[in-house]
């Protein structure tokens, strides 16, 4: 269930704004003309949906055979929407006309904008502020507009092509109109179907993140498939995301751009291994987006996520007329991680009883050819399979005639799915789009159906149990108060380990011990107040990669050789680096072998701070073993996010080794975190790399800060 409440205080009208774009009455097209094909489509579509059309025109009385106005404002009466087909130059006039005739939404079909150069984004935000200053909805420009096929609604120049598509509950939202109409080609091809389809173009008004606001509040639209090339309104998509998650409606997008871009912070670890796709994932995951690849698995996951719902499959049985598509149904389970019930005693006992020579009963279920033979058996064995009550869900892979009527078992078969304990759906074995003559079986005979192929529906029905698991984490999270900020010195540029360690120490994150000296007797006094071998480095802030120019020391025994190893650290840096601020040698105890992670901080443009956990030390860069996400987190949330990395078997204690205190461990990298929110937009990067964990004992061993160039809020 959905309010206002979910809502931030500048967005209250999100949903209601796109909204009156989908409930026309009245439509006037704006450079109507005969020789004009989008022209000719848009207006046979809006006579098809049975809604009232003006035509513009000021140089033609008659377009399509119809009378034409010169004007908007020409106009008698109220218009509900205004399709915008005018050249690009014209279309600010357009927009300021459609204000003075109060006209509450537009669709600008119009392309020449943002997308065309510097000239055409100047345009596109004049018109952008222009409707907002005016008070009305637009979608576009560069777009084909929308679909709202439960009401019958075409403001879309596609021909007869979106004919085919079939009212649903399937939302499709998308950033390309051409990508929106194949779509929903693939959508009638898999007896998937749409409640409606958006083109949103380039967004000078209405971006993604509304329409997907308003498909929450849709109340035929069950989930949400999402086509987005950038994200223009990243605030607005995680708040439509949060209430996409409290509704219980799942949102499934590709992204575009699955390339890595730039790292954001090269100076450190963390920014050389997260990069802008990473941060996209991360994102969508922690707000419960899933995310995908293709065009058809966008959709195909979509269509079985409406027709399953919301509520997570525990238990899958499959039964199928051939013993490979078995076997492939056990591997995608087993690689899915989606169980697979074994029946029970009675129920193969049952199935022994109601299938001819038949040797053993076991999930997935091989149904053989006798049900070929025997027009009942496939409803006997699908009514037994479901009262098992091992399974919640039952899959069964029948051959549908592509140019003939079904046969009598699938008929009957189709009866029993509706009558069965539990859900039940006829499926295909391969992603083949189904026949007209399939289509119509499948409407006649009320056949329960899940399109799309094995491959899509096994991998749907995984997503839809990792989706249900992110909502009951989302929704679970306590409000607590915010803590405590205690105060932080203002930083500008680069700060030394030493000194973000002492940062550090203020957010009660523990430290290995440390000494910062100036002089070889410094370092001797701190190596025998340590009792044990030490690491001597150094300590400058224009130095953040020591071991480059040979800052390090490492398990310096005897005090000779401390003295020694000072005296030639410092030598080295001031011979490669003379231009460097050298504020010392930094002398901790040297701790022996351990587990090493990396714990980072960034600052994405677009998303703000960014928390990195994974595999640290010399193994950082080589493996990239690590997990994302935005702050603020809480604890639980970093657990989540250590328990998610491919290493982690070594913090839960593989082969014997020491398993690591994970509610400790969580509660240091929370720390960090809270730190970094504490700072704000004048840190641009904080890293800890590495962080040793053996056991329950935790402690930082290296770490540095990075400023913005404004320094941090006095408020701090």
């Amino acid at each position: 269930m959905t309010s206002s409440a979910s809502r931030a205080p500048g967005d209250l009208d999100a949903s209601a704004r796109a909204a009156r774009l989908f409930t026309p009455r009245r439509v006037a097209i704006v450079g109507a003309s005969d020789r004009s094909a989008w022209s000719r489509l848009v207006h046979e579509a809006l006579r098809r949906s049975g809604i009232v059309v003006e035509l513009v025109n000021p140089r033609a009385q008659v377009v399509h055979g119809v009378a034409t106005v010169p004007t908007l404002t020409a106009i008698d009466g109220p218009v509900d929407l205004a399709y915008v087909m005018t050249p690009a130059a014209a279309v600010l006039d357009t927009v300021v006309e459609s204000g003075q005739a109060k006209i509450p939404s537009l669709i600008v079909l119009s392309a020449g904008f943002g997308e065309s150069g510097a000239s055409g984004r100047g345009l596109e935000r004049a018109i952008g502020e222009t409707v907002r200053a005016q008070g009305q909805t637009m979608l576009g420009p560069n777009t084909l507009g929308y679909v709202n096929f439960t009401t019958n609604t075409f403001l879309y120049p596609a021909g007869n092509g979106l004919r085919d598509v079939s009212p649903g509950s399937v939302a499709l939202v998308t950033q390309s109109g051409a990508l929106g109409g194949m779509m929903t080609g693939y959508a009638a091809a898999h007896a998937i179907g749409i409640s409606f389809l958006c083109a949103t173009g380039n967004e000078a008004d209405l971006t993604v993140s509304d329409i997907i606001d308003y498909a929450v509040d849709d109340p035929a639209t069950k989930v949400i498939g999402v086509f987005a090339e950038a994200i223009r309104n990243p605030a607005g998509l995680r708040r439509a995301a949060r209430r996409a998650l409290e509704a219980g409606k799942p949102i499934v997008m590709l992204k575009a751009g699955r390339s890595e871009l730039a790292a954001r912070t090269a100076a450190t670890h963390t920014g050389s291994i997260v990069g802008d796709d990473a941060v996209v994932d991360a994102v969508l995951a922690q707000d419960g987006i899933i995310r995908v690849d293709s065009l058809e698995v966008l959709v195909g996951t979509a269509g079985v996520l409406a027709k399953v719902g919301p509520t997570p499959v525990r238990g899958l049985t499959v039964a199928a007329i051939s013993g490979g598509v078995c076997d492939l149904a056990a591997d995608g389970c087993d690689r899915l991680g989606i169980p697979l019930p074994q029946f029970r005693d009675d129920t193969r006992a049952r199935l022994s009883e109601v299938l001819p020579d038949f040797t053993g009963a076991h999930n997935p279920l091989d149904l053989t050819g006798a049900i070929v033979r025997h027009p009942r058996l496939l409803a006997d064995v699908l009514t037994t399979i479901a009262d098992d009550g091992q399974a919640d869900m039952v899959l069964c892979q029948e051959n549908l005639g592509k140019r003939s009527r079904p046969t009598e078992s699938i008929i009957n078969g189709a009866k029993a799915m509706h009558e069965a304990a539990i859900p039940a759906y006829l499926i295909s074995a391969t992603g083949e789009g189904l026949t007209e003559q399939q289509k119509q079986s499948l409407a006649e005979f009320d056949i329960p159906y899940l399109g799309g192929g094995l491959e899509i529906i096994l991998s749907g029905l995984a997503r839809q149990r990792w989706w249900a698991q992110q909502r009951r984490h989302a929704l679970a999270q306590p409000t607590t108060a915010p803590r405590p900020r205690p105060q932080v010195e203002p930083g500008r540029g680069k700060w030394s380990e030493a000194r973000t360690s002492d940062l550090l120490s203020s957010w009660s994150v523990p430290l290995v011990p440390r000494r910062v000296v100036r002089s070889a007797a410094a370092a001797v006094a701190a190596f025998e107040e340590f009792g044990g071998p030490v690491v001597l480095k150094i300590v400058s802030p224009d130095i953040l990669h020591k071991t480059e120019i040979g800052g390090v020391r490492l398990d310096v025994t005897d005090t000779a050789s401390v003295a020694a190893a000072y005296e030639a650290i410092v030598d080295s840096a001031s011979r490669l680096r003379p231009d460097a601020v050298i504020d010392g040698v930094l002398v901790s105890p040297m701790r022996p072998p351990a587990l090493e992670l990396l714990v980072g901080v960034t600052t994405d443009p677009q998303w703000g701070q960014v928390l990195t956990v994974g595999l640290g030390g010399t193994w950082t860069e080589i493996f990239k073993d690590v997990s994302t996400r935005l702050l603020p987190v809480a604890a639980g949330d970093v657990r989540t996010m250590l328990t998610s990395l491919r290493s982690a078997p070594l913090l839960l204690g593989a082969r014997n080794s020491r398993p690591a205190d994970l509610d400790a461990l969580s509660e240091v990298i929370a720390h960090i975190g809270a730190l970094a929110v504490a700072c704000g937009p004048a840190l641009s990067a904080i890293e800890v790399n590495p962080i040793r964990v053996d056991g329950s004992q935790i402690e930082v061993l290296d770490a540095v800060a990075l400023w913005a160039d404004e320094p941090l809020a006095a408020a701090l």
